[in-house]
């Protein structure tokens, strides 16, 4: 939803057209908070170490790129590159040993 109000193709100075695009860029970084959050339970939970980055990269690429420059479209092509390999990542973390890491240190 993020990414989809920070779509900005044109040149905006009326305020209530730039004001779409600055909501839509704190979703896109309370997202990338939430990516975050996610790795690092992901260490928490004793994953592999590849799952870790993973699942981060969307944080990174694409709030690291809201961040440098709210208005670029670069967000969306990280965003495309970045999710699916977050998605399998999250899937296999989910699907291979949620919980054994509480289990066994319980």
């Amino acid at each position: 939803m993020g990414l989809w109000r920070t779509t900005f193709f044109i040149y905006a100075p009326e305020p209530a057209m730039q004001e779409k695009p600055r909501v839509g860029a704190l979703y896109v970084l309370a997202g990338s908070v939430m990516s975050l959050g996610a790795a690092g339970i992901s260490a928490i939970f004793g994953h592999p170490k590849w799952i870790r980055p993973l699942v981060a990269a969307p944080a990174i690429l694409v709030g690291g790129s809201t961040l440098m420059d709210p208005t670029s479209q670069f967000r969306h092509l990280a965003a495309a590159v970045a999710f699916p390999f977050s998605v399998v990542a999250l899937y296999w973390g989910l699907r291979h040993g949620s919980l054994h890491g509480l289990k066994q240190g319980g």
